[in-house]
């Protein structure tokens, strides 16, 4: 599979920390208040920042969506095994018991 073309504010994104990310969103969901205040008011001078705003916005809530889907995954993954665990050792469990019961046969 061919390695996959980032730009480098998604880069960014990617290496803050959640609560960085957070604050992120913040900072963005008020530069879009602020962006269609001006708006409004006919101060502001590039439209096109409104839904590069919002793009951002929906960059870092998928980012968070993301993380949290892959702890998600990851404690599924860990539940699926300690499952596994516990059938192999029930199974062996009741693999000693049928020999026993066997050596028990043949000493009567």
């Amino acid at each position: 599979m061919p390695q996959e073309k980032r730009s480098p504010m998604l880069e960014r994104l990617r290496n803050l920390t959640d609560r960085e990310l957070a604050d992120e969103l913040q900072k963005q969901r008020e530069r879009l208040f602020t962006l269609r205040r001006d708006n409004v008011s006919r101060q502001l001078d590039n439209s096109a920042a409104i839904p590069q705003t919002r793009k951002m916005i929906a960059r870092i809530l998928t980012l968070q969506r993301e993380r949290v889907l892959a702890v998600v995954r990851e404690r599924e993954r860990a539940l699926a095994a300690e499952k596994e665990r516990e059938r192999t050792q029930a199974a062996e469990a009741e693999k000693e018991r049928k020999r026993a019961q066997a050596a028990e046969k043949e000493k009567k």
